[in-house]
């Protein structure tokens, strides 16, 4: 099995933004939740806003991030505290399956969403 690296940084001032795309892609559980506990340390301390978007979050990853930005279509469908996500799209009337990630109810509500917006139309 092959190792996963970066290119060394070097950080001169710290940033007001940092952003990351599909940065726990490849990693194994275990290594994603050690590389968004260091970006939650590294956010905190810097005192700056973390950007980033990661595919398949356990919920162990998710309770890691203050605010949520849902994207459905090209338009924001959801933006707020992580925490309130969840809630939010249950009372739009979309049901979590038995023991579903935070995040992947959300996918999946929006997933229930374009079926219904599709039905619609037809």
């Amino acid at each position: 099995m092959g190792q996963v690296s970066s290119p060394p940084v070097l950080i001169v001032q710290p940033p007001h933004l940092i952003s990351f795309h599909s940065s726990t892609r490849g990693l194994d559980s275990s290594t994603a939740l050690e590389f968004v506990r260091a970006l939650r340390i590294a956010t905190d301390v810097a005192r700056t806003s973390t950007v980033v978007s990661i595919y398949q979050a356990g919920e162990s990853l998710y309770e890691h991030f203050d605010k949520v930005c849902v994207i459905f279509q090209g338009r924001m469908a959801y933006f707020g505290r992580a925490d309130q996500a969840r809630q939010y799209f249950i009372d739009l009337g979309y049901d979590p399956a038995h023991r579903q990630t935070t995040a992947d109810f959300l996918v999946a509500g929006l997933l229930q969403f374009k079926c219904f917006i599709t039905s619609l139309r037809s």
